[in-house]
C-alpha cells in the first residue's frame, strides 16, 4: 500500500438484506434469488470481485434452498475469501433478545456457515437499532474482536473506538458515521448527468461529485488515513462495474488509493495505522443506544403482544425445555436435539431487527407470530415427552 497517498479507501461491496420488512419473506425471497443469480455471474466472470453477505448466514441459506446447485461455486468463493459470510445467523435486535439467544444466534450462524467454509470472524451489524452492553463480551467469547456498525454511537464519534463491555471485555467498533450505502451505484460517468426513467429526467451526481462528497463525509470522523466506503444498501444488486469505477477513481485522484476489500482487510489496516502512528483510540462503555432516528427509539415498546411472545418463547426454551430434556438425558432418555434446534431456529429467524423490532408490514407480524407458535408448540410437546421419560 503506497505511503504517499492522502487516503486509503476500502470499498465494501454488499447488499443489506432484511429477510422481511415492508414486504413478506416470500416476496423478498423472489428478489433475493435475482440478486444472488446476478452476483454468481459476476463472481464467475470477475475473479477479483469481493462481496459481503451482510454479516449473516440467513441470506445465503434462503438462496441455497432455492438454488442448491450453486452450493459448490459458493463454497469455492468463500474459501478464496471473495464471498464473506457470517458470523451471525440473522442481524438481531440485540437489546431485546436474551443473552442466551444472542449466543445461539452466533453459534448457529457460525456452525451453518462453516459447513461450507470458514465464517467471517468480524461482526458486521450495520443496521442494528442499538447495541447491548454485553455484546463485546459475547463477541470475544467467539473469538471476534471487531465490529462494524452505524447506529448506537453519538453523531461525530471517531471512526474507530474501543467498545468495552460490563465485564471489561472489549472489541474495536468501526463506526459508519452517517448511515450506510453511501457508495452505492458509483457511476463511471465522471461529470454530473441526467438519467431518464419512465419519461422523468432525474439529475445524478457524476463520479467526481460523488467522490468529493464521500471524502467530505468520512474525513471529519477519521483519525486514520483508512476510510470505509459502503457500496450497497437495502436489497441493492451487486454493482457489476465497481472494479472499473475504482480504477477510474484511482486515475482521477492521485492522492487516493482505492480498492475493493473485505471487512477484515479494512479493520486490519486501521489497527496497523493506529499502531504505526501511535494513535490513541477513544473508549466507549456499555449499552449504545443513540439510534440517530427518533422513530426507531419506539421499536422496543411497539406491538407488545409480539414482544411478550418473544419473551415467553425464549423463557420456555431456556428455562424449561432444555434443562428438563438434559435431566431426562442424564436418566438415559434420548436427547431430542433436532426438536430443540428446530424450535430455536424459529426464534432466531424472528430476532432479525426488523422482525423483532416490529417495523414491518402486518403480513410480517403474522408470520413472526406463527413462528413463535410453532416454536412454543414443538417445545411443549418435546418437553412433555421428556417429562414422561423422567
Amino acid at each position: 500500500m503506497e505511503q504517499n497517498k492522502k487516503y486509503h479507501i476500502h470499498v465494501l461491496s454488499n447488499s443489506h438484506w432484511d429477510r422481511e420488512w415492508y414486504m413478506s419473506h416470500e416476496k423478498y425471497l423472489s428478489r433475493l434469488v435475482i440478486l444472488m443469480d446476478r452476483l454468481c455471474e459476476i463472481m464467475k466472470t470477475q475473479p477479483d470481485y469481493i462481496f459481503v453477505m451482510d454479516g449473516q448466514y440467513a441470506m445465503l441459506e434462503d438462496y441455497l434452498v432455492v438454488r442448491p446447485e450453486k452450493t459448490e461455486d459458493i463454497r469455492g468463493w468463500m474459501k478464496e475469501g471473495r464471498l464473506k459470510v457470517g458470523p451471525w445467523y440473522t442481524q438481531p435486535l440485540e437489546t431485546l433478545i436474551s443473552g442466551e439467544a444472542m449466543i445461539r444466534n452466533l453459534q448457529h450462524g457460525i456452525a451453518e456457515t462453516e459447513k461450507l467454509a470458514p465464517a467471517m470472524r468480524l461482526s458486521y451489524e450495520i443496521d442494528e437499532f442499538g447495541h447491548a452492553s454485553q455484546t463485546p463480551q459475547i463477541l470475544q467469547g467467539f473469538g471476534i474482536d471487531g465490529a462494524i456498525a452505524w447506529r448506537g454511537l453519538p453523531k461525530n464519534s471517531d471512526s474507530a473506538v474501543k467498545w468495552v463491555a460490563t465485564d471489561g471485555s472489549a472489541v474495536t467498533l468501526y463506526y459508519s458515521n452517517d448511515g450506510y450505502g453511501e457508495a452505492t451505484a458509483l457511476p463511471l460517468c465522471e461529470e454530473d448527468y441526467i438519467e431518464t426513467i419512465d419519461g422523468d429526467d432525474i439529475p445524478r451526481d457524476g463520479l467526481r461529485t460523488r467522490v468529493e462528497k464521500l471524502c467530505k463525509l468520512r474525513e471529519p470522523n477519521a483519525k486514520t488515513s483508512h476510510l470505509l466506503w459502503l457500496n450497497g444498501i437495502d436489497h441493492s444488486w451487486a454493482q457489476p462495474d465497481i472494479l472499473s469505477v475504482i480504477d477510474r477513481v484511482n486515475a482521477l485522484y492521485p492522492d487516493l488509493d482505492v480498492r475493493q476489500d473485505t471487512p477484515e482487510g479494512f479493520t486490519e489496516a486501521v489497527l496497523q495505522d493506529y499502531a504505526a502512528r501511535k494513535l490513541t483510540m477513544t473508549e466507549v462503555e456499555g449499552e449504545l443506544m443513540f439510534t440517530r432516528e427518533d422513530v426507531l427509539e419506539s421499536t422496543h415498546s411497539c406491538h407488545p403482544v409480539q414482544k411478550k411472545a418473544n419473551y415467553d418463547t425464549e423463557t420456555m426454551l431456556e428455562h424449561q425445555l432444555e434443562p428438563l430434556c438434559a435431566l431426562a438425558w442424564l436418566q438415559g432418555e434420548a436427547y431430542p436435539d433436532w426438536a430443540v434446534k428446530r424450535a430455536w431456529k424459529y426464534v432466531l429467524e424472528n430476532h432479525a431487527h426488523d422482525s423483532l423490532g416490529c417495523t414491518s408490514v402486518d403480513e410480517v407480524y403474522e408470520e413472526v407470530m406463527n413462528r413463535y407458535r410453532w416454536a412454543y408448540s414443538l417445545a411443549e410437546q418435546t418437553l412433555q415427552e421428556s417429562l414422561r421419560g423422567l
